[in-house]
């Protein structure tokens, strides 16, 4: 996905034409993958309004150039000197997610239900107060929120731009993360993690200075999934049943509680119970087949 630091240097055009970028018919460089059939993944343009990136003359440009000017009086828009809060976020780094876009994203969170789907949302710009310096934040964060926090499907948010961790839970439990830069990672040291998706959370395994978390889903999102895998069973048999997966490595005497499928299981035995659930759950998931689109 595109960032400030890919903008200063190559138009959006070459950008998406060599990073396989998908464009938007609007010009926008937002769109969606699926992994896996119980997920989908929402890439957003977090510069999709912005100076960066587009001809002056375009609409675009100059809707940002609008915005800035009627939020930063400064001079060098670059700069949120005499801003407060989260006012800082109007500088000439950031950028916002266009009303065209706001639109596709409610369209891809209601095509996610229809397919029980949970969602992780991708964002260069953090999307989340507290998470994040406010001059990092997107400039229409809260409308992305607002639409966000209506459904349940949305597990967490991942984005970039501060070089640094970050992370809160929002009050309707969307996980919000901010991934650190190699940039900024000292020599011989490393900044980077992958994750894991489980029964009933997702684990972001982080290597060196990368955070590492567990990010427990909420029982909608538990059930999604476990429908999902549930279908892929029966239509094509690679995959064991879901509800066994509740009670492999699950014995009540190793501190781990066995809970209905339902029901988010609240680990112990972090060390010893989990571990062998989490495993057990793995390897389900890697008997199913996989499917991008």
């Amino acid at each position: 996905m595109l960032g400030n630091h890919c903008l200063y240097n190559l138009s959006r055009q070459r950008l998406c034409e060599r990073l396989n970028i998908p464009t938007a018919p609007d010009g926008g460089s937002y769109y969606s993958f699926s992994p896996h059939p119980a997920w989908r993944f929402i890439v957003l343009d977090a510069y999709d309004i912005s100076l960066l990136g587009w001809p002056e003359d375009h609409p675009r440009h100059l809707e940002a150039e609008a915005i800035l000017n009627k939020y930063n009086p400064n001079k060098d828009k670059n700069s949120p000197e005499g801003l407060v809060g989260v006012a800082r976020r109007f500088v000439k780094f950031g950028g916002g997610v266009s009303i065209v876009q706001l639109e596709w994203l409610k369209q891809q969170i209601t095509e996610a239900l229809s397919a029980d789907q949970n969602i992780i949302i991708c964002s260069h710009l953090p999307l989340y107060p507290g998470t994040c310096p406010p001059a990092c934040l997107l400039w229409n964060y809260q409308e992305v929120l607002d639409i966000l926090q209506s459904s349940d499907a949305i597990v967490a948010t991942i984005a970039g731009h501060t070089h640094q961790n970050g992370y809160l839970v929002d009050d309707h439990n969307i996980h919000h993360l901010v991934m650190p830069a190699v940039l900024e990672t000292p020599p011989g040291r490393d900044a980077y993690g992958w994750v894991e998706v489980h029964q009933d959370r997702v684990v972001l395994i982080g290597v060196d200075t990368c955070m590492s978390c567990e990010l427990k889903m909420q029982p909608g999102a538990v059930q999604r999934q476990q429908r999902t895998l549930q279908r892929i069973a029966e239509s094509n048999g690679s995959c064991r049943q879901p509800a066994a997966v509740a009670a492999v490595g699950m014995n009540p005497t190793q501190g781990v509680a066995v809970a209905g499928p339902d029901i988010i299981v609240d680990v112990a035995d972090e060390q010893q119970g989990a571990n062998k659930r989490l495993t057990a759950v793995s390897s389900q998931l890697a008997s199913c087949s996989v499917t991008a689109k």
